[in-house]
């Protein structure tokens, strides 16, 4: 629910706050990628817990590019562009923050059920509407904010549900 709100309501269902009609469109495509997208998180972060009761975690992130990169050279087929300048930089950042966003991943997978261990991901679309603000000058919706406080409720309970139950 909580990320119904960040994503702007208005798009999703057409009709603005106060009834009148939104021009912008909904792209169909767009919403099945990211569903795709969201099936293969879910069925990598059980595997994960999975490997994590025979393997080392190096040994899971290590295999994580060796399954990525031949696919991605597939996809991308005659699109390649080499990187000029800054963006060199940017793309090591983005691998390095992906690295050490892993290496936490797997790690909380080796002490938590994947459900739980993941509840904590929802927090990512938190912190890219902070960075948003921080680094772009975006200025985030009341509906954007809205569903930022459910997100930092919803793992706030689950945090202290969880310890009540141990």
């Amino acid at each position: 629910m909580h990320l119904l709100f960040i994503v702007a309501p208005n798009s999703l269902f057409g009709v603005g706050l106060i009834g009148e009609e939104v021009s912008q469109g909904f792209s169909w495509l767009a919403l099945s990628v990211a569903i795709m997208g969201a099936f293969g998180s879910a069925v990598a972060y059980v595997l994960i817990r999975e490997l994590n009761k025979t393997e080392d975690t190096s040994v899971i992130i290590f295999y994580f590019p060796i399954v990525v990169l031949p696919l991605s050279l597939v996809l991308l087929r005659n699109n390649f562009v080499m990187l000029q300048g800054e963006t060199w930089f940017v793309l090591l950042m983005i691998g390095l923050c992906t690295h050490i966003g892993q290496v936490g991943l797997t790690k909380a997978m080796q002490t938590e059920s994947a459900g739980r261990a993941t509840s904590f991901s929802y927090l990512q679309v938190v912190f890219a509407v902070v960075f948003g603000v921080v680094f772009f000058a975006e200025i985030p919706t009341i509906w954007t904010l809205f569903g930022a406080c459910f997100m930092i409720t919803g793992v706030l309970i689950n945090v202290v549900f969880a310890e009540k139950n141990k």
